[in-house]
């Protein structure tokens, strides 16, 4: 209220309520504070806005990142158990991992579940092991991994 009167009383305002003629004073003193108040709340929710939006996009390539990793792991473990009769701890370990990674995204769910990325390496791994093809397993992997990259830096900040 007091800042209302040391914004009104040198108008000569302060008395009564305003008269028809008095308007243009009102508008001329209440139009700029109004302005600059919703000015504020409308940049405020733009950067809230932004801001929100690259923290999930922050997330999304984070998640990818460990993706990524989680089965590139499996992938070399896979190639030195199958090439080498490495033992199945460090498989059964990075599988794991993987599983892990998989079940903890919060942010690429839908990509996970559309590309069904993680089923298909199973899947690969199983065919690896029936058909001992190991250069279709290796073609497959690079093809999940290239679609895992396309989708990570199509993400924009």
């Amino acid at each position: 209220m007091i800042v209302v009167m040391v914004f009104i009383a040198p108008f000569g305002l302060w008395y009564g309520s305003p008269s028809v003629a008095g308007w243009d004073k009102w508008v001329s003193l209440l139009l700029p504070v109004v302005s600059g108040f919703v000015g504020i709340l409308l940049g405020s929710f733009l950067t809230r806005r932004a801001r929100r939006r690259e923290w999930i996009a922050e997330n999304q390539k984070n998640e990818y990142k460990e993706l990524l990793a989680a089965i590139t792991d499996v992938h070399l473990i896979v190639i030195k158990t199958f090439t080498a009769n490495a033992p199945l701890n460090d498989l059964e370990q990075a599988i794991s991992k993987l599983t892990r990674v998989v079940n903890s995204c919060l942010f690429i769910t839908s990509f996970l579940e559309e590309t069904k990325v993680p089923d298909d390496f199973r899947l690969g791994v199983q065919q690896l092991y029936a058909t001992r093809d190991l250069h279709r397993f290796q073609d497959e992997h690079w093809k999940r991994v290239n679609k895992i990259v396309d989708t990570a830096r199509a993400i924009k900040l």
